[in-house]
């Protein structure tokens, strides 16, 4: 057996790679043991069970599916019409069984829930569910008659509908499998390092080998069953391949039936796709079975290049005195604005006049990223420094984790006087934000209010008000979280007045598609959410005024962000929350620091690429604490002092868990080199942010970066615990009904 290597340290940071040759005078090349980075790999093989709770593991669910939930018994999901289809991949037919785990969630009477279950088209029976018998398997078997290699449709249908019934029922599913199928027909580590390939699967390996490399193949030979393999015509054979795009024929390829080979990988400044598969012959398995290998990838450079971590160049603490008052801190966060409809982000209407004016005197940022298209993930990021999947506030009924890192508490513990005001429930103490503030306000939203939300002068008048505490011995840290350009979308005269004279009288509330709703058009819409906006840059002009007055601004650091954007159907949508596109993600990020810390030279615009998980360290740095706590962003001040960007690469991730599927992208930024590539499911997409900044050409097909990112993203994520769908807090009716009305819970 072949004994375990060495693992490198460098490049990748924490990630688990085996890799050989470490270290030494004459830069012998990286040996990648593929077996142990099984989990990077893009798997074609059998399906082996459904989780429909599980964003992680629910990709094979096709249609008619809900979004997660959890309930005492656990996490499942339920139909949302009267059919629900999944995907069931099969290397080959053979007898088995399909088990479903499932309950009613209501039922009339003592009446089952009846759902007729159906393979490729063909019945396979009828389950009779009944009412609080709790999750119960529910097994039909699947003729091979019925089955096909390859895809598979299961349907669920539940049109079966008794007469006492008005509508569909619904249905919760918690688990579901294929008895006979799937676990023993997936690749696989074995114990002694060799890595499994069933017959009839594959793995595809995307990664960047600008110098070249070797695909060494070893150790080759059958397992399972022996005696239906051994001398059979054709014999079985392993089919190793290079492809430099993802469509048209391999670059170079080797096929193999026993023992040792190679394929040498050519040199390519793009992503390359190495697939090696297993080919049964003429025969059909029957069995599980296939070939066990070593599969070693010998490389001058490592394979994933892009996963290093982010050094931090973070600046050395603050040389002042040991009693020196620090300084203030103020966040300002405007939620759903879209950079690209301030003045200073080029947008033509004068919305912004006193956030442009405070731009002016600041540090612009031109490519921020949002780490979620929707409020709290968003926001937990802005306090945190950490990505959704390390703070945990991903989905719907998702709270802060009460041990992470809280910017508020830091402070606090620093001395600072804390004050937190919100007018989102998303950000509120139901979810977790409250912990740290000495003080914390959450203005409830209502629906019998029209706009729903309370206005930004009452959140900035209770700021104020606050303020006229603060002594001139102490630091003050206030985050105030303003919702106005958030739908419906009421701005009050003049604003309205101003930007919306046409709009029909009443709030915008946006449609899904076009048209957006009963009264308005898109235009009107995007009129009125410039009105939310003046009526915001308005009352941040006041407030940034009296804090002038009252002598507070020259030494307050000022930090203007919001959560995420907003779509008026850029990509065939209106609101948030649903994509990953550029008018959801790309945010307004603006930083003035206080006149001490200024830098001699004047930055006023920062063309790199950043994110919202930056604040906290930049913050922290700043102030003269950095390191403080363990963020996954970076310091921004030695950009802000005009030093460049340092030669690595800059990630920036962003994930959305909300609704009934789950999503993430990838950006890079390299130099001159920009990609952003998104992943729904099982669909990529790639985007040249520089060339096409609306995102509006996919050329997934045309190179591999899509695949390449997705990879980055896996091995940036794959530290994460499981993530499950959370458990509704508490909350009063009132509030419930209006984060309902806001389409923020079920």
């Amino acid at each position: 057996m072949r004994q375990a290597a060495p693992v490198c340290r460098g490049a990748l940071g924490a990630v688990a790679l085996v890799l050989f040759a470490c270290g030494g005078d004459a830069s012998p090349p990286t040996e990648t043991d593929l077996a142990r980075v099984l989990e990077l790999a893009d798997v074609t093989a059998e399906s082996s069970e459904v989780l429909p709770g599980d964003y992680e593991r629910r990709r094979e669910l096709l249609h008619g599916w809900s979004a997660p939930g959890e309930g005492a018994d656990g996490a499942f999901a339920t139909n949302t019409g009267r059919k629900s289809g999944l995907n069931w991949r099969l290397a080959w037919a053979r007898p088995l069984e399909l088990v479903l785990s499932g309950r009613p969630l209501a039922a009339a009477g003592n009446e089952p829930t009846t759902v007729r279950v159906s393979w490729n088209g063909k019945p396979l029976g009828e389950l009779d569910l009944v009412a609080g018998a709790g999750f119960e398997d529910h097994r039909l078997d699947v003729p091979v008659s019925v089955q096909r290699p390859g895809p598979n449709e299961v349907l669920l249908d539940y049109s079966s509908v008794p007469a006492s019934q008005a509508t569909s029922p619904q249905v919760a599913w918690r688990r579901i499998r294929v008895e006979g199928a799937g676990a023993g027909a997936r690749p696989f580590t074995a114990a002694d390092g060799t890595l499994h390939l069933p017959f009839g699967a594959s793995v595809d390996y995307h990664v960047l080998l600008p110098e070249g490399g070797v695909l060494k193949i070893d150790d080759l030979g059958l397992y399972g069953p022996q005696g239906g393999w051994r001398n059979a015509e054709p014999a079985p054979r392993l089919v190793a391949a290079v492809h430099l795009s993802p469509t048209g024929s391999a670059a170079a390829a080797a096929t193999l039936t026993e023992g040792r080979g190679q394929l040498q990988l050519p040199a390519h400044d793009s992503p390359l796709r190495i697939r090696i598969e297993a080919l049964a012959g003429d025969r059909i398995p029957g069995a599980e079975a296939g070939f066990r290998l070593s599969a070693l990838l010998s490389s001058p450079t490592v394979p994933w290049p892009h996963t290093g971590p982010l050094v931090a160049n973070i600046s050395e603490p603050s040389a002042e005195r040991p009693d020196a008052r620090l300084p203030h801190i103020l966040i300002f966060l405007i939620d759903t604005l879209r950079a690209d409809h301030l003045g200073c982000y080029g947008y033509a209407r004068p919305t912004s006049p006193n956030i442009d004016r405070f731009a002016a005197d600041a540090v612009r940022f031109d490519h921020p990223v949002a780490q979620s298209p929707w409020t709290r993930p968003a926001t937990a990021s802005i306090l945190t420094g950490l990505y959704p999947h390390n703070h945990g506030a991903r989905t719907r009924n998702q709270s802060l984790g009460e041990d992470i890192p809280y910017l508020p508490e830091v402070l606090s513990s620093l001395g600072y006087r804390t004050l937190g005001a919100t007018t989102n429930g998303n950000a509120g103490p139901m979810f977790g934000f409250r912990r740290g503030f000495n003080h914390f306000k959450h203005f409830e939203e209502r629906t019998s209010r029209p706009g729903i939300h309370i206005p930004v002068r009452i959140a900035v008048d209770e700021t104020l008000t606050w303020l006229e505490r603060i002594g001139p011995e102490d630091s003050f840290f206030v985050f105030l979280h303003v919702t106005d350009p958030h739908a419906p979308y009421l701005p009050p005269e003049p604003q309205r007045r101003q930007f919306a004279p046409d709009a029909p009288a009443g709030a915008g509330i946006p449609g899904a598609r076009t048209p957006a709703g009963p009264i308005h058009t898109t235009e009107d819409l995007k009129d009125l959410y410039d009105g939310e906006i003046a009526f915001v840059d308005e009352h941040f002009g006041h407030l940034l005024a009296t804090l002038d007055d009252r002598g507070f601004l020259d030494d307050t650091l000022v930090v203007l962000v919001s959560d995420h954007g907003e779509e008026f159907m850029d990509h065939g949508s209106h609101g948030h929350g649903e994509t990953l596109y550029q008018e959801q993600l790309r945010v307004p990020l603006i930083i003035r620091l206080p006149d001490r810390l200024r830098p001699s030279e004047d930055i006023s615009v920062v063309e790199a690429q950043v994110q919202q998980i930056d604040i906290v360290p930049t913050i922290l740095d700043a102030i003269g604490h950095p390191g403080s706590v363990k963020a996954d962003g970076r310091s921004l001040l030695p950009l802000m002092r005009g030093e460049s960007p340092s030669g690595r690469a800059t990630l920036a991730l962003s994930e959305l868990r909300l609704g009934a599927a789950a999503a993430d992208a990838v950006f890079l930024e390299h130099g001159n080199l920009r990609r952003k590539a998104v992943e729904h499911g099982t669909r990529r997409q790639l985007f040249h942010p520089t060339e096409d900044p609306a995102e509006l050409e996919d050329l997934s097909r045309q190179s591999l970066w899509a695949e390449y990112l997705s990879v980055i993203g896996r091995i940036k994520r794959r530290a994460a615990g499981p993530l499950t769908a959370g458990i509704d807090p508490a909350m009063p009716a009132a509030q419930r009904e209006a984060l309902k009305a806001l389409g923020y819970i079920d």
